[in-house]
């Protein structure tokens, strides 16, 4: 197994695994320009995940974002969980088409601040006890969101860092356009629009998918800044720069507050009820928790203390089954998706684009890039069909009205030629009957 798939088993179902079932927790589907997100953060060793917060560093170095803590998640055993307000939400906005990349279909976005006083009033601070700026609306940032900033590196720190001045950190503030790259291959949805009418929002871009890891670059000035990252490490007072240990990619995930749950999950407790494709009511819990319950980040996340035992271990659920700390980690982003109940993967980049079990919007076509067909599911598998024809599927995506036969232009030239022709026999044919009664 190589090191992308082992920090990222994208959705755990294997190719040709058509029994719509979830192999591991998930909430997929597309994330849409406006959606409300929170952002998971993959530690170095890819064994760790924790909520993306805010912290300080100090009188001159100002506020940074960080891994956060398992206190970030508050169980409480009557509500089943809840987020805490320390942990940052963003509006998810589109702003362009990929220009950067050649044959890349990454968008580029920006991450506006939706909770930011309550989440700049509870921030990670450091010895000095700074307060957090940035998140909450100043007069200096009329929209505070995601930035990026060159933080410089302690010079008299104790262990090595490696980080360099020329590095771009993730800080709260004015946003920055970022463009997401995912990591595993998976070929994102972008530009396209979806969901395809009949969909009550037809005409929105998708910004990212859930459930898949990212990597993101800063696009300041025309100028692209690689593999943006966080630091971890607070210095006290005496220290005269932070401590930035992290300069490799740094993964995240993307997270839908709001999702439609589904029973259909294969580890939902006895007894709890998670009604099928009804909004969810956790705050984006049960989103979170599907992805920090995998395998890889139970076994490196701290041990009891950990976040993915507040999301799934029984023994911080009063000795109840497993994942019943969060009832609903199984879900889908739209609720057509959840009504048709197939727990699909993502089509890879080269890969047909909605074949088998992999979902992805049809290619377009035509100068204008129209798609005119629909990934839709039939008989357990996946394929472009045109929407106006009839179907049996399990899609909700609605039957189309019967359409009336468009005559093409050449049936119109055949169509006017014959009638010139018969035209023109029947003027013959009075004339000579003409004649012949003149005479």
């Amino acid at each position: 197994m190589d090191l992308v798939t082992l920090l990222n088993p994208s959705l755990s179902l294997d190719t040709g695994n058509m029994n719509c079932k979830p192999a591991s927790p998930q909430v997929i589907g597309p994330i849409l320009d406006q959606d409300e997100v929170m952002i998971g953060v993959v530690g170095l060793n890819g064994k760790t995940f924790l909520p993306l917060v805010a912290g300080s560093i100090g009188l001159t170095l100002g506020t940074i974002f960080t891994s956060g803590e398992s206190t970030d998640i508050r169980f409480d055993v009557d509500s089943r969980g809840e987020l805490s307000p320390s942990i940052p939400t963003f509006t998810i906005n589109y702003l362009s088409r990929d220009q950067s990349t050649s044959g890349a279909d990454h968008p580029i976005v920006y991450f506006t601040t939706t909770n930011g006083a309550a989440a700049q009033g509870s921030c990670r601070r450091n010895s000095t006890r700074e307060n957090c700026v940035g998140l909450a609306g100043v007069r200096s940032t009329s929209r505070p969101g995601i930035g990026v900033a060159p933080i410089p590196p302690c010079t008299n720190c104790s262990g090595t860092n490696s980080a360099t001045s020329s590095n771009r950190y993730l800080v709260p503030g004015s946003p920055v356009p970022m463009q997401l790259i995912p990591v595993n291959g998976e070929g994102s949805w972008f530009p396209q629009t979806y969901p395809l009418p009949p969909s009550v929002d037809p005409g929105k871009f998708v910004t990212a998918l859930s459930n898949v890891a990212y990597t993101m670059n800063a696009v300041i000035g025309g100028e692209v800044y690689n593999n943006v990252s966080i630091s971890a490490f607070f210095p006290d007072i005496n220290q005269n720069g932070a401590f930035l240990e992290n300069t490799s990619a740094q993964q995240i995930y993307i997270i839908p507050i709001k999702y439609f749950t589904s029973s259909r999950g294969t580890e939902q407790t006895a007894g709890v009820s998670c009604p099928d494709c009804a909004d969810n009511t956790d705050g984006g819990l049960g989103a979170f928790c599907s992805i920090a319950c995998r395998a890889q980040f139970k076994d490196g996340d701290g041990g009891i203390d950990g976040i993915t035992e507040y999301c799934c271990d029984p023994r911080d659920c009063g000795g109840g089954a497993a994942n019943s700390c969060v009832s609903c980690q199984y879900g889908f982003t739209q609720k057509e998706e959840c009504e048709d109940g197939c727990f699909y993967r993502y089509c890879k980049s080269g890969e047909p684009r909605c074949n088998g079990d992999c979902k992805r919007p049809c290619s377009p076509t035509g100068t204008f890039e129209i798609v005119n067909q629909v990934c839709t599911l039939n008989d357990g598998s996946y394929s472009c069909q045109n929407p106006s024809q009839s179907s049996t599927d399990t899609n909700n995506l609605g039957a189309a009205e019967p359409q009336s036969e468009v005559i093409s232009s050449t049936e119109i030239a055949i169509i006017a030629l014959s009638s010139a022709v018969l035209l023109g026999i029947v003027i013959y044919v009075v004339y000579i009957w003409a004649q012949k009664y003149q005479s």
